[in-house]
């Protein structure tokens, strides 16, 4: 990091290696040859760079602006088509890739406190698997999808406003547009069989991420008492939740 009068900046590189396998320590009569003891090694080579910068327009006035590439290797429990039986990995296992980048503008001011910031961040060939119980095929059915893309962007802000001593008021606002940005494809399996039931395409692109809201706000008082007792009061609002 290096600081001036009116600019700081910062760089920074990573290098990392990753090394994962599954150990079974019951063989499973379906699969003997693959599920008792140490699996094939998984190897993953991992890189990352970010920097950032900050101008000080004035001593309560500051713009900062960082950017981010890295790599990181699948988690393991996306890596199998059934871990729970067997120690075979899903086909076309990869990095994933994330490019992020945020501009920020924050104010300090004798009883007022204000953040705003814009970010973009793209996660690229992402591993994803869930597991659940199909009533159809009476069986355990894994879902294994590669080639997933997600492109988060939005708004936050933030900010503290000191309404007389010791009480004060919280703002909170964030709106994003968390969606998928591919068509990832798909295989589907059994725990207690090698078939595959389905490879497909399975076309997600511009539909929205699910698990969490793209919109949020909030706001709320706190004050101190002379007493050193707290008292808080928030409201929330949550909004555009998808499932996941």
């Amino acid at each position: 990091a290096f600081e001036y009068q009116k600019v700081d900046y910062y760089l920074g590189a990573n290098v990392s290696y990753d090394q994962f396998w599954r150990t079974g320590h019951m063989k499973n009569g379906l699969f003997p040859e693959d599920s008792y003891g140490d699996s094939k090694k998984n190897n993953f080579l991992n890189y990352g760079a970010k920097g950032g910068v900050t101008y000080k327009v004035s001593g309560r006035h500051y713009l900062s602006a960082n950017a981010l590439y890295q790599t990181r290797a699948p988690q393991f429990r996306n890596s199998y088509l059934s871990d729970r039986t067997r120690d075979q990995v899903v086909d076309n296992l990869t990095n994933e890739k994330i490019s992020s980048a945020d501009l920020n503008y924050v104010v300090k001011l004798p009883g007022f406190n204000a953040r705003v910031s814009a970010y973009y961040t793209k996660f690229a060939d992402k591993t994803w698997s869930r597991s659940f119980y199909h009533e159809d095929l009476k069986n355990f059915v894994n879902y294994n999808m590669t080639g997933l893309d997600e492109r988060n962007m939005g708004i936050e802000i933030g900010a503290q406003y000191e309404i007389i001593t010791d009480l004060k008021v919280n703002l909170v606002a964030a709106v994003g547009e968390n969606i998928y940005d591919s068509r990832a494809q798909s295989t589907i399996t059994l725990d207690n069989s090698r078939a595959i039931l389905s490879n497909r395409t399975v076309y997600l692109e511009n539909y929205y991420v699910g698990g969490s809201p793209q919109t949020a706000l909030s706001g709320g008082l706190d004050y101190k008492t002379p007493f050193f007792m707290y008292i808080g009061f928030d409201v929330n609002y949550f909004d555009r939740a998808y499932l996941p």
